[in-house]
């Protein structure tokens, strides 16, 4: 009984891999007929730093399989490249507006289906470094020739060739993930220019944050993703942030969730991401400020830091802090 339970999803299983590979009528002709499949639709280029400075990706090789309708009689060369003419029809029949992957971003080696095989499968590495970030690019893929010494050997007429969509982040995650002691010393705070995007009032300015005094704060507007820009007027190497939260009766208004991003010259920005959550101070324990020390992967040599708020601990007011120092 058990084995008859599972009858109709074999059934459904087999119909959607036909589906799913499967070469027009017209492929099923007396000579071989070779298509392809990719194992992804789309794929997400993450960036990250490491300790060092360097830039690491989590973007994976590309895998195909290259496949023929029966076996041949003798080793099929298959030869495949990126083909432009494609992305236009691809956009227009899409509603998209996908760029060109670069063509020099991977290399093609002719593929080889040996005799009495059907499949090959097909790992191309990428070059991560020729992607941009921030982009979404369109990689299409056609089969350009296939061949067999001594027998004819025909290319699928709607499965030969295949769409693979990336997406490059813009950010480049330098936070770690955990909440924490730091190392290091404050970075002098006397030459730093500090704003914000709004302040609640005029009982909030932004540099209250920077004036040593713990019983002073910046808060921003009520349900607003506020942003406080430092500029501290030199290039410093920064480790992490140190923050103190609002207290006594401002318990509440404390940022959630910040992301952060850092300049040399207050026009190109990198974007870290977004902090870990910020400890939420509870009634009980507001007699002094909760520190927040917020750590980056790298310490990134930067003039400019940049917190914008993207969550916050109570959704009426607005999010601030009291005092803040950066880490060298």
């Amino acid at each position: 009984m058990e084995n008859m339970k599972n009858i109709p999803c074999l059934i459904i299983m087999f119909i959607a891999s036909m589906l799913y590979s499967s070469c027009s009528d017209d492929d099923f002709g007396s000579a071989p007929c070779v298509y392809m499949r990719s194992h992804y639709n789309l794929i997400t280029v993450n960036y990250q730093y490491t300790i060092d400075g360097n830039i690491k990706t989590d973007l994976p090789d590309l895998k195909l399989s290259v496949n023929l309708t029966k076996e041949a009689v003798s080793p099929v060369t298959v030869k495949l490249a990126i083909d432009p003419s494609l992305l236009e029809v691809y956009n227009k029949e899409n509603k998209t507006d996908f760029i060109l992957f670069p063509e020099d971003a991977l290399a093609f080696d002719d593929i080889n289906i040996p005799v009495g095989e059907i499949t090959t499968y097909k790992t191309i590495a990428i070059k991560h470094e020729k992607l941009k970030q921030g982009q979404q690019y369109l990689l299409p893929i056609a089969i350009t020739t296939a061949s067999a010494d001594g027998q004819e050997i025909t290319i699928s007429t709607n499965t030969n060739r295949v769409f693979i969509q990336f997406v490059t982040l813009s950010t480049i995650a330098n936070i770690e993930p955990v909440l924490g002691n730091l190392t290091g010393s404050f970075i002098d705070r006397k030459k730093w220019m500090v704003s914000a995007s709004d302040v609640y009032s005029d009982a909030y300015s932004p540099a209250y944050v920077i004036d040593n005094d713990p019983e002073t704060s910046w808060r921003g507007e009520k349900r607003t993703n506020s942003i406080f820009t430092i500029d501290m007027n030199e290039v410093k190497p920064v480790k992490g942030i140190h923050i103190l939260s609002m207290f006594k009766d401002e318990y509440r208004y404390s940022p959630k969730i910040m992301s952060i991003k850092t300049s040399v010259d207050g026009k190109e920005w990198v974007s870290y991401g977004n902090t870990p959550d910020l400890p939420k101070l509870e009634w009980n324990e507001v007699d002094t400020p909760k520190v927040n020390v917020i750590k980056f992967v790298y310490p990134k040599p930067v003039r400019y830091v940049e917190l914008k708020v993207e969550e916050h601990w109570s959704s009426f007011h607005g999010a601030g802090f009291t005092e803040l120092n950066l880490i060298e």
